[in-house]
């Protein structure tokens, strides 16, 4: 890892997709449930804070994190993937402290990108997003700040 690292843990559902943007694709390829517009705003975080992004989104338990990649790659993103959170029960947040604590050395920045309803003791790292809106200009602004801030 690099030192000075900073991430983007990435939920996929309700960041990257919304309810309105799934209507008639519920049954289609997992390509084709991927917004451009929001992987876009992904991709403007990425490039302007100059973190790497860590899947913490349950595809990670359907799909190879190299084929999340491709997906996200077709669809405009630009950045690096480093990888994904090991699957630890109970929570999402368990899981990205998980990954933090592997490399608690290198990380000196990080933030959640989620629509779940709290990230535990992580919530000053975490942007809520809905399954209603999904990434949105603010949220990008709001993760900025945050990744701009510091552990």
């Amino acid at each position: 890892m690099l030192p000075g690292l900073r991430v983007i843990f990435l939920d996929i559902d309700g960041v990257l997709n919304t309810r309105g943007f799934l209507e008639g694709r519920e049954e289609s390829e997992w390509s084709e449930q991927i917004d451009p517009r929001a992987v876009a705003r992904l991709d403007a975080l990425a490039r302007r804070s100059g973190a790497k992004v860590v899947i913490s989104s349950s595809w990670r338990c359907y799909l190879p994190v190299a084929r999340i990649e491709e997906i996200l790659r077709a669809h405009g993103f630009t950045g690096e993937i480093l990888g994904a959170t090991p699957r630890r029960p109970p929570s999402r947040g368990t899981e990205i402290q998980a990954w933090i604590d592997a490399e608690a050395e290198e990380v000196v920045g990080l933030v959640i990108l989620d629509d779940v309803p709290e990230m535990e003791h992580l919530t000053p790292h975490f942007v809520q997003t809905t399954f209603e809106e999904g990434l949105l200009d603010g949220h990008v602004e709001e993760a900025l700040v945050i990744l701009a801030r510091g552990r």
